[in-house]
């Protein structure tokens, strides 16, 4: 999977926000493994679709007759 230039940069902060922000939700503020697991599934799929949004798709075109 080939990222597109500009959005290095992007995802390399979104990963420190979204790190930053799991270590002081589950730190300081929720108590319970159960929602530290759903803050850490939450902050993990909204990184995906990060990383998804930035990359080069697969395009496979097809000759026509024409």
């Amino acid at each position: 999977m080939k990222i597109h230039k500009e959005g290095y940069k992007i995802i390399f902060y979104s990963f420190a926000v979204l790190a930053v922000l799991v270590l002081i939700l589950t730190h300081f503020f929720v108590k319970g493994w159960l929602a530290d697991v759903i803050i850490i599934i939450a902050a993990l799929s909204l990184f995906y679709m990060i990383v998804r949004f930035f990359r080069f798709p697969l395009r496979i075109l097809e000759q026509d007759e024409n």
